[in-house]
């Protein structure tokens, strides 16, 4: 009986050891990959292989699920809400510099008041932006960006179109491709079209003053290409006073557009349709006659 007894225990002994290497040898076929570089280690040491190597890979599992739960994916939730936070101050940010440089400019707004505004700390604007220049710049970029894309697209598409086209229709085609973007934003930007104003007026008078150097980049290529095929496309006129003749009639925009919205009280906005295309209509023809065929252009 007793030897019976002594020869099952010692055969489930032997089983087991088998079931656990076996279970052993299948960890080690998942993962092997990961302990690769531990096993010339462990040959050094002169200890059974195998049996450190499973131990080791053992422990290394344990280790990398609780990174995995605590390390790294509290480091990732972490990082998520950081950027969250990060955006929401750039567009605290953004909203109370907008509402501040259309209203005091740029000189007349302090540091101090735009993060008191925002509601952030004063290293705040310095670590979004860099500077209250560069905070600026991505004001114009934010609602002048979506203008100057539809200005340029149309801009390459004229370029590529009108080589034989009339001049008169080369400088009409022109002058619509600038003021239908401008008209469309201030027309149909549900009560903005002021911000869009004031916000322009600024940033010039700020330009003049010195206190900002000018437009971003972009801004400032897309007004030299245009400038360049006007004053190509008006060929009948000196260069210098094509351009000129441009950059006035551009410039009348904003402060007929300005006296507009000062009426914005009376209802103006009532016939916004009517009232568009009478303002389109007009600035168009000062346009053509500004940059027609002049006879007496020389004397100018």
């Amino acid at each position: 009986m007793s030897e019976d007894g002594g020869d099952r225990g010692r055969r489930r002994k032997r089983s087991s050891r088998n079931d656990g290497s076996h279970c052993q040898h299948e960890l080690g076929n998942r993962h092997s990959d990961r302990i690769t570089h531990w096993r010339p280690l462990l040959a050094s040491f002169g200890a059974d292989h195998y049996s450190i190597t499973f131990r080791v890979q053992a422990i290394f599992e344990k280790l990398c699920k609780r990174l995995e739960k605590g390390g790294v994916m509290a480091a990732s939730k972490q990082n998520r809400r950081e950027n969250r936070a990060g955006s929401e101050t750039m567009e605290r940010l953004i909203s109370a510099a907008e509402e501040l440089f259309s209203t005091a400019g740029f000189g007349g707004t302090s540091l101090r008041l735009l993060t008191q505004r925002a509601g952030t700390n004063i290293a705040a604007v310095s670590y979004h932006f860099g500077s209250m220049e560069k905070l600026y710049g991505a004001i114009l970029d934010r609602r002048f960006l979506p203008i100057l894309e539809r200005r340029q697209s149309e801009l390459e598409r004229l370029s590529a179109q009108m080589n034989d086209v009339a001049p008169a229709a080369r400088i009409e085609a022109l002058l619509v491709s600038w003021i239908d973007p401008l008209l469309d934003s201030f027309f149909q930007s549900d009560g903005l079209g002021h911000l869009l104003l004031d916000l322009e007026l600024q940033a010039n008078q700020a330009i003049n003053r010195g206190e900002i150097s000018d437009w971003p980049q972009p801004f400032l290529d897309y007004q030299q290409r245009f400038g360049t095929a006007l004053a190509a496309a008006a060929a009948h006129l000196p260069h210098d006073q094509a351009r000129w003749r441009a950059e006035f009639i551009c410039a009348c925009v904003l402060p007929s557009l300005r006296s507009l919205n000062r009426d914005h009280a009376n209802g103006w906005r009532e016939h916004e349709h009517d009232l568009r295309t009478a303002f389109r209509s007009a600035w168009l023809a000062s346009g053509m006659a500004l940059l027609a065929r002049d006879d007496n252009s020389k004397s100018d």
